[in-house]
Order: structure tokens, then C-alpha cells, then sequence
């Protein structure tokens, strides 16, 4: 597997599926979490969580983005499905870490020479998301994800690219922000 980091220390999120995976974000009742530690759900928290974003490209290969570093304007990918893990994290507790992956899908028409696109839109709300709805003094989570796959294609005919963004946010309200990444096929 070939991996590629962007970030000022890179960490591998350890993941099986997709479906493991959010169903892992989720606190089970006792206070427990299967991602991060529990935590007492602070009244105030004034420092920003940080995101970790892993492109699980479609031959195998990872690119790892962090907050704090250098995020790629492209990240190119062969033809096939990308599955997208955003981690937050905070020592006091993350409330929500969202994805918001917007389409653009482009035809070709070989007989006209004409291109036609769509997209991408503006999104009304995050395409993913892992909200934890949980008040102060409440128990929650130092570490939340959620995911989303995509496919992307180009050939003569089709072009299917995606514009990432990644946001992550603490109980505090503080925000981190991963900005616009193209998600894009060969």
C-alpha cells in the first residue's frame, strides 16, 4: 500500500469498513466510547479540535490529511470507489465532525465535441456527519468519525470529481476546518 501524509504529524486512522466504522462512533450506554475516551461534557471549551481525513484511494493507496498542515488542492485517484474517514478530536470532548463532499459530473459528447457539466452545488448541509446531541455534565466522546464513499471516473466520455471540506466541532462551539480538496480520477 502506498501512503502519502500532508500534516505536521501523521497518524493512520486503523479502520475494517466503513459500516465498522460509524457504527463505532457512537457511545454505547455506560459511558463508553469505541472511539476515543469518555468524557465529562464541559459547560465551556475554548481550544479547537483537530481533524484527521483519510482518502482510501481506489487502488489501495492513502493520503492522510490533518488540520494544522498543508492540505493538497488535488488528490487523484484511478477510476473506482474512495471512501472518505474524517476523525475530530478533542480532550474535552467533540460534539460533531462533518464532511461535506459536493459533486461535479461532466459528459462529453464525442460526435460535437460539446462538454456539459453540473455541479458543484452549494450544500445546505454536510453530506456526513456524527452529532453527539449530549448537554454539559452529559458523558461523550474525545474522538468522533464519520465517513462517506465515492466513486470517481474519467474517460473520454465522463468526468466525475468531488470538492471536499472537512469540520469538526468541540462543545465550546470552537471550529476546525479542513478546506476545499478536489477529489478527482485519472
Amino acid at each position: 500500500m502506498k501512503t502519502i501524509t500532508f500534516g505536521p504529524t501523521p497518524r493512520l486512522l486503523s479502520c475494517i469498513t466503513a459500516t465498522v466504522l460509524l457504527a463505532s462512533c457512537v457511545p454505547p450506554s455506560g459511558g463508553s466510547c469505541l472511539l476515543g475516551q469518555p468524557v465529562t461534557i464541559p459547560a465551556s471549551d475554548s481550544t479547537p479540535s483537530t481533524l484527521v481525513v483519510d482518502f482510501h484511494l481506489a487502488d489501495g493507496s492513502l493520503v492522510t490529511v490533518q488540520s494544522g498542515g498543508q492540505a493538497p488542492a488535488n488528490i487523484i485517484s484511478p477510476d473506482g470507489t474512495v471512501t472518505i474517514n474524517a476523525v475530530a478530536r478533542d480532550a474535552e470532548g467533540v460534539r460533531d465532525v462533518q464532511l461535506w463532499i459536493a459533486a461535479r459530473k461532466c459528459t462529453s459528447d464525442a460526435a460535437t465535441g460539446t462538454t456539459s457539466c453540473s455541479g458543484p452545488g452549494l450544500l445546505g448541509a454536510p453530506t456526513a456527519a456524527n452529532r453527539e446531541g449530549g448537554a454539559p455534565g452529559a458523558t461523550g466522546c474525545t474522538e468522533r468519525l464519520t465517513s462517506q464513499s465515492v466513486q470517481v471516473v474519467h474517460t473520454q466520455a465522463r468526468d466525475d470529481s468531488y470538492e471536499v471540506s472537512v469540520r469538526g466541532e468541540n462543545f465550546g462551539g470552537q471550529t476546525v476546518q479542513i478546506g476545499l480538496i478536489r477529489l478527482r480520477a485519472n
